[in-house]
C-alpha cells in the first residue's frame, strides 16, 4: 500500500486590514495486490489495482469591523518597529560611551604613572642621600632600610600600573575590533570644550536622550494594546 499526501496552503497577507485567502489540497493514491482463495473454489487475483483521490478547498476570511482593533494593533506594530531603531541607537551610544570611558581611563592612567616614576626619581635620591649620610656617620642604617622600603614600594606600584594601562589597552583594542596586541598611544591632556548650561542639557534631554524616548514608546505601546 503507498500512500502520498500534498497539502498547499497559501501564504497569509501580513496587512491585518486584508482578507485571509486559504486554499487546502490532497491528493492521495494507493496501489493494491489482492490474492482470495474461498471454499467453494473461487478465487479473487487482483494484481496493482490502482486508487486515485484528490480533493481541494478555498475560503476567505474578511473581518468588516472589529472595533478599530485593526487601527491599533497597526500602530502598535508600526511603534515596536520604531522602538527596535531606538534600541538600536542606545546600543551604539553604549559602545560609544564604553570606547571614550576607555580612552580616558588610559589617559588617566598614563598620568598615574607618570606621577609613580617620578616619585622613583625621588626615592632614589632618598636612597643615595641616607647611604651618603650613613656613610660618612650622620645617618642610620634604618633610615637606609626605610628608603628603599619606600623605593621597593613605589617599583611594585609601578608594575602594577603599567600592567592596569596594558590591560585596558586590551580593553579599549576589543571594543573597536582591532587586534588585541595593537599599540597605540593617547593624548597626555584632556582639552574639554563641551561646557553647557544645565538649562541646555535640559532641553536637548528631552529632545535627543534615547532612553526618555525609548519608555515614551513603552508607554505609547502598552496604551495602545489597552485599546487591543
Amino acid at each position: 500500500d503507498h500512500r502520498d499526501l500534498h497539502s498547499f496552503p497559501t501564504r497569509r497577507s501580513s496587512d491585518l486590514m486584508l482578507p485571509d485567502l486559504n486554499l487546502d489540497a490532497a491528493y492521495s493514491r494507493s496501489n493494491n495486490s489482492t490474492k482470495q482463495k474461498y471454499s467453494n473454489g473461487d478465487q479473487v487475483d487482483r494484481n496493482n489495482a490502482l486508487s486515485e483521490n484528490m480533493n481541494a478547498g478555498i475560503s476567505l476570511g474578511w473581518t468588516i469591523f472589529d472595533g478599530t482593533k485593526m487601527f491599533s494593533t497597526k500602530r502598535r506594530l508600526a511603534e515596536l518597529s520604531s522602538q527596535a531603531s531606538t534600541t538600536l541607537k542606545i546600543q551604539m551610544e553604549d559602545v560609544y560611551l564604553s570606547v571614550t570611558s576607555a580612552y580616558y581611563e588610559i589617559s588617566r592612567q598614563q598620568q598615574l604613572l607618570k606621577s609613580i616614576r617620578e616619585e622613583i626619581q625621588l626615592g632614589k635620591e632618598r636612597v643615595s642621600i641616607a647611604e651618603r649620610r650613613l656613610s660618612n656617620g650622620s645617618g642610620s642604617k634604618l633610615e637606609v632600610l626605610h628608603a628603599k622600603t619606600d623605593l621597593n614600594s613605589m617599583l611594585s606600584a609601578e608594575m602594577s600600573q603599567s600592567s592596569e594601562i596594558k590591560s585596558t589597552s586590551i580593553e579599549l583594542n576589543r571594543l573597536l575590533s582591532r587586534k588585541l596586541e595593537t599599540g597605540f598611544v593617547v593624548e597626555d591632556s584632556v582639552r574639554v570644550v563641551f561646557n553647557p548650561s544645565l538649562d541646555d542639557v535640559k532641553n536637548k534631554s528631552k529632545e535627543s536622550n534615547k532612553f526618555r524616548s525609548y519608555y515614551r514608546q513603552q508607554l505609547l505601546i502598552s496604551e495602545l494594546a489597552l485599546k487591543e
